[in-house]
């Protein structure tokens, strides 16, 4: 796995809002933004609005623009990462269940998402409870 080689002092987190009612998470890696988490709270609930991780394509050359280079920072640990921390800002704010609905390649996120220890129901809809985590200072 890639994330073993990276050291976490490279990881960084910005974020911005205080979930009251909206918070946006970045990861940075090195200094690049490789994705962002976005919440959304309504009282002791906090809906999962977009989670989303980076795959760049772009021109390798100005004067070859059909040339094209990815960045790819997918299927490396990262979104687990940011899932962890939007947990954890969740906790800090007694959140008490995380919701959202899982759309676009259901195949990779439902298998993601449950082994995260989210509940998903036939219509793709999670929940998270934190009530456990609530007032517990160790970090997740």
């Amino acid at each position: 796995m890639f994330l073993s080689k990276i050291s976490k002092k490279d990881i960084n987190f910005d974020i911005y809002g205080n979930l009251n009612p909206f918070c946006r998470i970045n990861i940075l890696y090195k200094k690049h933004h490789i994705g962002y988490c976005n919440l959304v709270r309504e009282g002791n609930v906090a809906c999962l609005a977009d989670i989303f991780i980076y795959c760049h394509r772009r021109p390798m050359f100005n004067f070859i623009p059909f040339f094209k280079f990815g960045v790819n920072y997918r299927k490396n640990g990262f979104g687990t990462l940011l899932l962890d921390k939007a947990i954890e800002v969740c906790s800090e704010m007694k959140v008490l269940k995380i919701i959202g609905r899982a759309q676009g390649q259901l195949e990779i996120l439902i298998p993601w998402y449950r082994k995260h220890n989210f509940n998903i129901d036939n219509d793709n809809n999670l929940s998270f409870n934190l009530s456990s985590l609530c007032g517990n200072n160790n970090k997740i």
